[in-house]
């Protein structure tokens, strides 16, 4: 299990942290589909980036959730 993993566990054990990150699951599931969807047509950030015509950082923390 990573580290992540670990460290998710532990934190979903906080109730006003649970109901937060269940709050967010819809943005989670975007990001998701956004990076699949990237990843299938085999183009990169950078790419994708440009094509929509926004910077790289702003694409990377979308994807980031």
């Amino acid at each position: 299990m990573s580290d992540f993993r670990k460290h998710l566990e532990r934190s979903l054990q906080d109730p006003e942290f649970r109901d937060e990150w269940d709050a967010r699951a819809a943005e989670r599931m975007v990001a998701q589909q956004i990076v699949e969807a990237r990843m299938n047509e085999g183009l990169s950030q950078q790419e994708l980036a440009k094509r929509c015509d926004m910077k790289p950082a702003n694409l990377c923390r979308l994807e980031g959730g």
